[in-house]
């Protein structure tokens, strides 16, 4: 993921934390599908952000029969990463508002 697209990401997913609409996740503009699965299937296993459900079936529209260990290695997403920036932005977001 590039730094571009890591930060589009981001800030998508700060927007639908509390205002999530699964229709949008279908249609962002992320360039990578499997990238965009995994951070879904990613979130769907978390404690904290929630959606689970919702997001493990757009991680399924997107990328039917995976799971989220084989979108990890398609697309090597660094779930560490991921997870440390989300949340980061995140608490920024709820400072600031």
């Amino acid at each position: 993921m590039n730094r571009e697209s890591e930060a589009q990401l981001m800030s998508f997913c700060v927007e639908q934390k509390n205002a999530f609409r699964s229709d949008a996740w279908l249609d962002f503009g992320h360039p990578d599908k499997d990238e965009l699965a995994a951070a879904c299937a990613f979130l769907a296993s978390s404690d904290w952000y929630g959606h689970e459900q919702k997001l493990e079936m757009v991680a399924q529209t997107l990328r039917p029969g995976s799971d989220l260990e084989s979108l990890v290695k398609a697309s090597r997403f660094d779930c560490l990463r991921f997870s440390t920036t989300l949340r980061r932005e995140l608490r920024h977001a709820l400072c600031a508002s």
